[in-house]
């Protein structure tokens, strides 16, 4: 991981739902790295996209298949709300997974 390819987007802790957007300047990723927080924190995850420059639809995740594989002190969870898909648990102070997408996904990007 190397800073010049990072992004990093703002985020208020508490007051319900908010949109994070991160903005890549990246040619060719092989993947998409999720560092969510640097603390101990519950998250709790309603949708997540990928859109072109254009605005046009990449990819969608579905609330079905795994949003991140190779999670590194991030524990998820069932939840009870219907409007969050994913409820996890970050424990320690480098909490991170990566985006669970298809080669061709990343292709486009």
């Amino acid at each position: 991981m190397s800073e010049q390819w990072s992004a990093a987007a703002p985020l208020v802790i508490g007051g319900g739902w908010q949109t994070v957007r991160v903005v890549l300047d990246v040619e060719s990723p092989v993947s998409l790295r999720l560092d969510l927080t640097d603390w101990p924190s519950a998250l709790h995850l309603g949708d997540a996209k990928i859109l072109a420059a254009d605005g046009s639809m990449l990819w969608r995740w579905d609330g079905e298949a795994p949003l991140l594989s190779g999670m590194v002190e991030l524990q998820p969870f069932a939840s009870s709300d219907p409007d969050v898909r994913l409820f996890l648990v970050a424990q320690g102070f480098d909490p991170r997974g990566t985006l669970a997408l298809a080669a061709d996904i990343l292709d486009k990007i």
